[in-house]
């Protein structure tokens, strides 16, 4: 019911804020837009697109960072152990752990020695994780990139496509050529 209620004002609001723009804009339409009336529009195009850039995206992480440990059931609490699924608990420990000992390593206000150091360097664990992930799947990506490129060329390559792959292989490969041969004569040799 609250569901329904807060989508409703979100709606209203939406409609009532999109009016006001088109009322505002269609009001300076007939003349040249001053300074204030561009503050104007600006500060209502802001009004409009701050809130749902931080619902979006700031929200959006923060709830997904906040799963919960255990939930009730109609069998009672029950706190899934299932690492496939991402709202299982131990996946979500594993995320609390990682969220507060990275946040612990950017804290400096606090010397890491002991207990601290060992947050500290739990934190460091979970960043080089995390940026080795980011950096496989680029590579990834790549590869999925070059494999589909090397597909084409093979299927570019046969009799019913003229033998597109090998003409353009050797047209590319003489250009080359060509050009190395007319930079070594202009440059002398060397």
């Amino acid at each position: 019911m609250t569901a329904d209620r807060n989508e409703m004002s979100r709606r209203r609001f939406t409609a009532t804020t999109s009016l006001a723009a088109a009322a505002v804009v269609a009001g300076n339409a007939r003349r040249v837009l001053g300074a204030n009336d561009r503050i104007r529009v600006a500060v209502l195009g802001s009004g409009v697109a701050i809130p749902r850039t931080v619902s979006s995206y700031i929200l959006k992480q923060i709830e997904d960072t906040v799963m919960p440990l255990a939930t009730m059931g109609a069998d009672g609490l029950s706190m899934g152990l299932d690492l496939a699924s991402p709202q299982s608990g131990i996946n979500t420990i594993i995320l609390l752990i990682g969220v507060v000992s990275v946040l612990f390593y950017f804290f400096f206000s606090v010397e890491h020695t002991g207990p601290g150091m060992v947050t500290a360097r739990t934190g460091i664990y979970f960043l080089m994780i995390a940026f080795g992930a980011a950096f496989g799947y680029t590579v990834m990506s790549r590869m999925s990139l070059l494999i589909g490129r090397f597909r084409d060329l093979i299927t570019f390559a046969g009799a019913e496509y003229g033998y597109a792959t090998p003409v353009l292989l050797l047209v590319t490969v003489l250009s080359l050529a060509a050009w190395e041969l007319a930079t070594r004569r202009k440059t002398g040799g060397e």
